[in-house]
């Protein structure tokens, strides 16, 4: 789901995916390294819920009290 806000919720502005490719890092399943990169079936449609996350350049750091955002998925 692309822009769905809790679980039980469904306003009508989430988006329901296939995948068509995961790519796990080398040492996924350990500590520090649960990354992946998922290859949607289709393209997303941007919408007030549903935004591109700006990530930041290598080796920056973020000062306190800074505004962060934090992403991911979870297992249904």
């Amino acid at each position: 789901f692309i822009g769905l806000h809790a679980q039980r919720e469904r306003p009508g502005q989430d988006q329901i995916f296939g995948l068509r490719r995961v790519i796990m890092h080398e040492r996924y399943g350990q500590l520090n390294f649960d990354v992946a990169l998922l290859q949607l079936n289709r393209p997303i449609r941007m919408s007030y819920k549903a935004k591109p996350v700006c990530l930041p350049q290598q080796g920056s750091r973020a000062r306190p009290g800074s505004q962060c955002y934090i992403t991911g998925r979870i297992r249904l």
